[in-house]
């Protein structure tokens, strides 16, 4: 449903330029966010033993890396929060890469206070 939505706002902002060239600007825009989505539930399922899949260097990083924040999140409501909104598409995967966020998800992930705690 959030692609969905998603989608109709870049429809709507394709329409506010005119129509010309309406489909190519508009599957342009909208496979910007299908593919962000679709990424991140294929990389999930690849998580689990029992899917079938080729789980590439960058698939098995992220997965851990998605792990620990998963950890993380239990801990720390910041982290929770940035986690909530890059998992319902509000901000983009990207939000959680940032360096700050990185080294609380790592800190966190292993039970250990923040130095600032």
């Amino acid at each position: 449903m959030t692609v969905a939505a998603q989608q109709a706002l870049a429809l709507r902002a394709c329409l506010r330029k005119g129509t010309a060239q309406l489909p190519a600007r508009f599957y342009a825009d909208a496979a910007r966010h299908v593919d962000v989505a679709w990424r991140m539930s294929t990389g999930a399922d690849l998580n689990h033993p029992g899917v079938v899949g080729r789980r590439t260097p960058r698939i098995r990083l992220l997965n851990s890396y998605v792990t620990r924040a998963h950890r993380a999140a239990h801990v720390d409501p910041t982290l929770a929060r940035t986690f909530m909104r890059v998992a319902n598409l509000v901000d983009p995967p990207e939000t959680s890469l940032k360096p700050a966020t990185v080294a609380r998800i790592l800190w966190r992930s292993r039970g250990i206070d923040l130095p600032s705690e």
